[in-house]
């Protein structure tokens, strides 16, 4: 390498992210969401079919939520087939038998499934289940409940790692942009804001607790909190907002007054990271370089 080759120098022009401002945020929203708004405690009557076997078959399970069951009164009618008794299972575990036209009628305090099963002729035999559930002994339960609140992402998967389950923080578009203001600092210079709207986006479940036994647990419930901050951030420069700490506790349990309801206020604090950034052309010179040869 020559020595003007080692002098020559170049220009190079390079894409960098340049922060025009940031600041911390803290946020705090708090909301009422009725638990049971989406849930069915109408009385349920349905028929089965069911191939003869010992093999029982389920042919009622309550959904998901109600990880305990729940407290009904259950009907069970044995119409034909089979020619043989026909096993009443809850719970899986063995209630009662019937025989060809009977019936039976029971309390159950924690219903999860009914199974039927007939160990007779090859075919199939049918019958008939009531089930009548018992809405005000289960919202007693979850009066008297420990409730637990839990971040959790829109599948209800609980978040149980170091990081955050996925909260979206992202600009609220404004009509005509953003509107600035202009403030006079402590030695009386004068700087030009704008202003921010930010909306965060979540989801958190419930889980009640009744003598140590999770007894219910809630769909994921969506949150929505917004901001307005104060940010260097003009035109052409885009907001990134990152949300560092979330936490989430219940503040108060009322049963509704009419119908089955089950209202809870939440309160949810945000703790996050908003920056104003814009992608710039920085110009750099350099020039060859020799290793230097031990």
């Amino acid at each position: 390498m020559t020595l003007n080759e080692l002098n020559k120098i170049e220009t190079h022009c390079i894409k960098v992210t340049k922060f025009t401002d940031w600041t911390y945020q803290l946020t705090r929203t708090e909301w009422i969401a009725d638990i049971l708004e989406n849930v069915d405690f109408s009385t349920i009557v349905d028929e089965f079919i069911v191939p003869s076997g010992k093999v029982p078959k389920i042919v009622w399970s309550a959904d998901h939520q109600f990880t305990k069951g729940l407290p009904a009164t259950v009907t069970i009618v044995f119409e034909s087939g089979c020619e043989g008794e026909m096993i009443i299972g809850i719970n899986g575990k063995v209630q009662n038998s019937l025989n060809e036209g009977e019936c039976h009628t029971f309390e159950v305090e924690h219903l999860k499934t009914i199974e039927i099963s007939c160990d007779g002729d090859e075919g199939e035999f049918m019958g008939l289940f009531e089930i009548e559930f018992n809405p005000n002994l289960f919202l007693s339960w979850l009066y008297s409940s420990d409730v637990n609140c839990f971040l959790s992402n829109q599948e209800g998967i609980l978040h149980h790692s170091h990081k955050l389950p996925p909260i979206t923080c992202t600009e609220v578009p404004q009509m005509y942009g953003r509107d600035s203001l202009t403030l006079t600092l402590p030695d009386w210079n004068t700087v030009e804001l704008q202003k921010v709207k930010v909306m965060k986006e979540g989801f958190v479940i419930l889980h009640f607790f009744y003598n140590r036994d999770c007894i219910f647990t809630t769909e994921p419930i969506k949150f929505k909190a917004e901001d307005k901050v104060l940010l260097k951030a003009p035109k052409h420069t885009e907001v990134d907002c990152e949300v560092l700490e979330a936490d989430c506790q219940v503040d108060e349990i009322n049963i509704g007054d009419s119908g089955i309801s089950f209202e809870i206020k939440l309160k949810i604090s945000l703790y996050q990271k908003i920056m104003s950034v814009e992608e710039v052309i920085v110009e750099v010179e350099g020039h060859f370089s020799k290793p230097r040869i031990v």
